[in-house]
């Protein structure tokens, strides 16, 4: 017999281990020539400014996501 309490406990690790991997994964700094190398590559550089700050002046191909 489990005791009443188990798969709560092991939705709850679960969870706990989920948002782990998931801090691990997000943030973190990226310098410029790194960046630049991405960018190149074909990644998608995002700025997540006000469309005012965008206006201002942005990166080459930014996109805007306010």
């Amino acid at each position: 017999m489990t005791h009443p309490l188990a798969p709560r406990r092991v939705l709850l690790l679960a969870l706990l281990l989920a948002g782990l991997a998931c801090a691990r994964v997000a943030g973190g700094s990226v310098q410029p020539g790194e960046a630049l190398k991405h960018v190149e590559a074909g990644a998608v550089l995002l700025d997540v400014r006000t469309p005012g700050e965008y206006a201002s002046g942005h990166a080459a191909g930014a996109k805007l996501v306010p």
